[in-house]
């Protein structure tokens, strides 16, 4: 878990919920009202301070894939989506740095029966909707929170939650 949050964002339509996940992304990757913003410039700061020795399991477990957005939070994205229907490239540029926690949900068995983790997490999720998980570091959820996207002021609600979720025990 390298000692971060995750915030796992469920969508069915990627694409449709662009405008949404373009929002929130860039609140907490760039904008310097972000609790997660600022705690990340800190934390950055801090591991550059501190000239910490790289472990021999860097070489294989490599880290940097899931430190490239922040040292403190992973976002993640999981979707419903067809595979060909979605490219990184098309991501907000914050989640198109962390492309190793892309998540396709399509798992199906042999008959062909889906088993989401959608599904399993959520209880499912209403095409226009989507959610967002954190998890801590300890690996507990966190919170959880739905959004229609459609709704004109979602993103701008979402980012407001996360920062009052962080800034309940982050100052900075």
């Amino acid at each position: 878990m390298l000692g971060q949050f995750r915030m796992f964002f469920f969508v069915h339509d990627v694409q449709a919920a662009s405008a949404f996940l373009s929002t929130v992304t860039d609140h907490i990757g760039s904008s310097e009202e972000s609790v997660l913003y600022r705690a990340s410039r800190l934390a950055d700061h801090s591991y550059a301070t501190l000239n910490t020795l790289t472990p021999e399991s860097a070489e294989y477990m490599q880290p940097q894939r899931y430190t490239a957005a922040s040292r403190l939070y992973t976002p993640a994205l999981v979707t419903t989506a067809p595979k060909d229907s979605v490219e990184i490239a098309h991501l907000p540029p914050l989640l198109q740095k962390s492309r190793w926690a892309f998540y396709l949900d399509d798992i199906a068995d042999a008959a062909g029966n889906q088993h989401s983790a959608t599904q399993a997490w959520l209880g499912g999720l209403e095409d226009s909707e989507v959610a967002v998980t954190i998890v801590r570091p300890d690996g507990y959820v966190g919170g959880i929170s739905r959004w229609d996207f459609r709704a004109q002021a979602a993103g701008q609600q979402a980012a407001v939650w996360l920062d009052e979720y962080f800034g309940g025990f982050i100052e900075a």
